[in-house]
């Protein structure tokens, strides 16, 4: 019994002592620890502080690593936010991180969205209202009187016809802001050419002299004489009495556009008249006449409508941008213009060859 005992013994302390897998386990756990480098050491330290801060919050103390701790009550020292406010413009404070690392940190703000006090950088008043008018970019935005500078009015437009009228051309073309400020002299001033109502020849020179009871005078200020009124628009003359369907179906369905364009001063009207005619011996839609096929943004660079020189020579430009906004104002020729060839489109399009375009 004591030999079996000591076998058992003997074989016990053997293994401990000669395993040679234990022996190079521990071997290498050693070399490790003698071997770590620096950053090792470094990042080991990190890793245990973050671990550290995540086993602290809730602790009610802002631990290293914390930027809060969520046990603290609101309103009090390193408690965490729930929402963040101030900033101005496009700097704004927002909710960063959970937890107990939530902060108020700085964000811009790149996104066009109105009534928020931050125009984004590159935006304009036409896509986000924060913004400044920004004159150029083809919109007549508030405090602007026109844009782009090309349809600004010039100063020697800034006239009047009546004495008792002052006409000031105000701003520039460059700002987007020329227009011309019409004045009413009020106020009884001699030599200046006008009477204003109230005043007499004993207070302004201009005035004529009253009337002596019992006598027929001139009237004190002149009258606006009285011009004959134009004879009656004849649509079908104007066209030339053509009796192409067409044009009778224009006549009979659009004759308000139709006289704006031909009944115009003689220059507008040959002009106006040639951009009808060529959509109507082209059969095209008022876009389609002067861009063809593309969108506004290609066809601003480059029109390849069968109308091109009919459009351009009725906008009185060269400008193709130019030409798509004038063509949106009905008072000007090339708007009028359009307005015929709209009306075509809705009222007379299997009169003119328009179905199915």
């Amino acid at each position: 019994m004591r030999v079996s005992v000591c076998i058992g013994l003997v074989c016990w302390l053997g293994c401990q002592v000669y395993d040679p897998d234990l022996l190079d386990e521990g071997s290498q756990r050693r070399g490790i620890r003698g071997n770590a480098s620096e950053s090792d050491a470094s990042q080991l330290e990190t890793d245990a502080a973050i671990g550290d801060a995540a086993a602290s919050c809730g602790d009610g103390v802002v631990s290293e690593g914390e930027a809060c701790d969520i046990a603290i009550a609101r309103g009090k020292s390193g408690a965490c936010p729930d929402g963040c406010s101030g900033g101005s413009g496009c700097m704004r404070r927002v909710l960063d991180g959970e937890g107990c690392e939530a902060r108020c940190a700085p964000r811009e703000f790149t996104e066009a969205s109105p009534d928020d006090g931050c125009c984004p950088s590159g935006t304009d008043q036409h896509a986000d209202n924060d913004c400044p008018a920004r004159c150029g970019n083809g919109h007549v935005e508030p405090g602007e009187s026109c844009d782009p500078a090309e349809t600004c009015p010039r100063e020697d437009a800034c006239e009047s016809k009546n004495a008792c009228e002052r006409v000031e051309f105000i701003g520039a073309a460059d700002s987007c802001d020329a227009h011309c400020e019409v004045t009413s002299i009020t106020g009884c001033v001699g030599g200046d050419g006008c009477c204003p109502a109230g005043c007499g020849v004993e207070r302004d020179s201009d005035c004529a002299p009253a009337c002596p009871e019992g006598q027929t005078c001139p009237s004190e200020q002149p009258e606006t004489p009285v011009m004959p009124s134009p004879p009656p628009f004849d649509c079908n003359a104007a066209h030339g009495g053509s009796d192409n369907r067409c044009r009778a179906c224009t006549c009979a369905r659009c004759p308000t556009e139709i006289e704006a364009c031909l009944n115009d001063e003689p220059n507008d009207a040959m002009l106006c008249r040639g951009a009808i005619d060529c959509s109507e011996r082209e059969s095209c839609t008022a876009h389609a006449c002067y861009c063809a096929e593309a969108d506004n943004e290609a066809c601003g660079m480059n029109p390849t409508g069968a109308c091109r020189s009919e459009w351009l020579a009725a906008a009185q430009t060269t400008n193709a941008r130019l030409v798509l906004l004038t063509a949106t104002v009905p008072t000007l020729t090339i708007g009028k213009a359009v307005k015929v060839v709209e009306c075509r489109a809705r009222s007379c399009a299997e009169e003119c060859g328009l179905v199915g375009r």
